[in-house]
């Protein structure tokens, strides 16, 4: 509480992320700090707050500890490998060319995007065969920041590919397997 009565609220968020299934105690916080109130020294100017002396308390706030059930994922049975990530996901693909000659480059870009484990987002399994294309991976490129329901944003993949010998190809569809949180079941 306050000099004045008021009551002072400070309120911690963190993000756990678990990596097993189980039941778990997160122990409690211990915070330190110093509770600051103010004596009135008398005959103050007007009891000035400015001329007033102020002493700090150390006070330790320990809060309680909380159990957390960690339910396992459902079995994965599909075609396509699983990406490992959990949340809210979106892909999508472009290249920058769709008519090239052999041994020129094309430029394939890949975006994941979404919340979650965004961090772990890989290139998806599938891609251009590698027989018929040179593949050229560049460093990802990503914006992912931390917001109260946890981690958002993007990593988007750039591939130079370029093919060894003419002909048409198909190259894609890309598909994106993640355990979808909202609906409790694959994606």
């Amino acid at each position: 509480k306050s000099e004045q009565g008021d009551t002072i609220v400070q309120t911690y968020h963190y993000l756990v992320f678990p990596q097993k299934q189980g039941d778990f105690e997160i122990k409690p916080i211990e915070v330190n700090i110093g509770m600051f109130s103010r004596r009135n020294r008398g005959g103050n100017f007007f009891n000035d707050p400015f001329f007033s002396s102020g002493m700090s308390k150390p006070v330790r706030v320990v809060s309680n500890p909380v159990t957390v059930k960690v339910c396992a994922l459902p079995a994965y049975n599909g075609k396509i490998k699983y990406s490992g990530l959990v949340g809210r996901f979106d892909i999508k693909a472009e290249i920058d060319k769709t008519s090239i000659r052999a041994g020129e480059s094309a430029t394939l870009s890949i975006k994941i995007s979404g919340s979650g484990n965004i961090m772990d987002a890989g290139l998806p399994a599938n891609g251009p065969d590698t027989d018929d294309f040179k593949v050229y991976d560049d460093t990802p490129e990503e914006d992912i920041r931390m917001t109260e329901t946890g981690y958002e944003g993007y990593r988007l993949f750039r591939r130079a590919i370029v093919p060894v010998k003419p002909g048409h190809y198909r190259i894609g569809p890309f598909t994106l397997v993640y355990f979808d949180v909202d609906r409790a079941k694959f994606a």
